[in-house]
């Protein structure tokens, strides 16, 4: 008899998240291919810094989410596929479009640094509190972003 044990529906979000953003990872790859080797390399490099914790952490929330550790490597494995789909695309896309696929990669990653500093800054401070509370801070945390603060 098999014994089968439920999956957080966390679990599913980081897999179909974590697709996407590889996704979007390898049209920047391709993109700096497309500009020159140099751009490429550096871009890959700086990626594989970036994606080596971020995949380590989503290996641990879907383990942790009630998933099998086999299971979670090729959900990890199949989600890290999708990479190549966008550096075909960064690739032929990239002699036309490279601005507009470096402006949507980076403003990806301001948006998940923004979003999980948010929330470990500020997530507790502000149970219960309304916006004009929480306004003067994510102001400053805007700013900051956009090096102007």
């Amino acid at each position: 008899m098999k014994v089968t044990t439920k999956i957080a529906p966390v679990a599913m979000m980081i897999i179909f998240g974590d697709g996407l953003h590889n996704f979007i990872d390898g049209m920047s790859i391709g993109a700096g291919f497309s500009q020159s080797l140099s751009t490429g390399l550096s871009m890959s490099i700086a990626i594989a810094c970036e994606e080596f914790p971020h995949e380590l952490g989503d290996f641990a929330i879907l383990v942790n989410s009630g998933m099998h550790v086999k299971k979670a490597l090729l959900f990890n494995f199949l989600s890290a596929c999708t990479s190549f789909g966008g550096l075909a695309l960064g690739i032929i896309l990239g002699e036309l479009q490279v601005n507009f696929i470096f402006a949507f990669a980076g403003g990806l990653f301001l948006y998940v640094s923004l979003a999980d500093l948010a929330d470990s800054m500020f997530g507790k401070y502000y149970v219960g509190k309304g916006w004009q509370e929480r306004k003067p801070d994510m102001e400053c945390i805007s700013k900051s972003d956009l090096g102007s603060g």
